[in-house]
């Protein structure tokens, strides 16, 4: 199944349990829409509706005098909203975008980072957290994808080396298992048959968790570049199932 990220985001946002970890998103079908998210937000994150690996995605930021845009590694500055919009316009090229509250990210020496949660259904159908680990985004990038060589680590030494060192490392490890299980369960309604969830998580600068993402054919080649390789025999063992 190749899921569209407002369905999906739609269903999750119908459950009452998940609504406080999911960032404002829309469809972008007027320039109006992009304009009131920025109006609230200050910046905001555009996404394909059918999109992989980060691909597309676009962060557009008001400036005391202008608006920046950032697109993988590159930054460009435009004065006006007209300018903005045709510059935006010719790089969605006539594809369905999302546009989504931006989350500021816990960072590792300014790199951002977020966490990949993988839940499968075990031999009697129930869901399970197999696997997660963290990714911070290489060095100029705002997002983590491994197709940018973002790293790999244990999320509980990300946590450590993040500013969110004070958090209760047992309780967060439970509240994201919390989190990835309801989601999965809610997801049901929709694709009966799946038997596996990948979930993107962020963990704002306030230690507030959201749902960034979640993708019905998930990565899990980073769980290879962890020096515990347990979770990825896990992962493949249930994929067997």
């Amino acid at each position: 199944m190749k899921e569209q990220k407002q369905n999906v985001y739609t269903v999750l946002k119908s459950d009452e349990s998940l609504q406080h970890v999911l960032p404002q998103t829309h469809v972008m079908n007027s320039e109006e829409v992009l304009w009131n998210m920025l109006d609230e937000h200050k910046t905001i994150i555009l996404k394909p509706v059918f999109g992989r690996l980060g691909s597309g995605v676009i962060k557009v930021s008001v400036q005391p005098l202008s608006y920046l845009i950032q697109y993988r590694n590159e930054n460009k500055q435009f004065l006006t909203k007209k300018e903005a919009f045709t510059f935006l316009q010719s790089m969605i090229d006539n594809q369905t975008y999302l546009v989504q509250q931006y989350i500021d990210l816990a960072t590792i020496e300014g790199r951002p980072l977020d966490l990949r949660i993988i839940v499968q259904r075990n031999e009697h159908s129930e869901w399970v957290v197999t696997g997660k680990y963290a990714k911070v985004a290489s060095l100029g990038y705002f997002t983590t994808n491994l197709a940018t060589d973002a790293d790999v680590l244990a999320i509980e030494e990300a946590i450590e080396k993040s500013g969110l060192g004070h958090l209760n490392i047992t309780k967060l490890l439970q509240d994201l298992d919390s989190i990835a299980l309801k989601t999965a369960v809610k997801l049901g309604d929709i694709s009966l048959h799946q038997r596996i969830w990948g979930l993107d998580v962020g963990i704002d600068q306030k230690g507030r968790i959201f749902i960034i993402e979640v993708n019905s054919r998930p990565g899990t080649k980073g769980f290879r570049k962890l020096k515990n390789l347990d979770m990825y025999k896990t992962i493949r063992h249930y994929k067997k199932l």
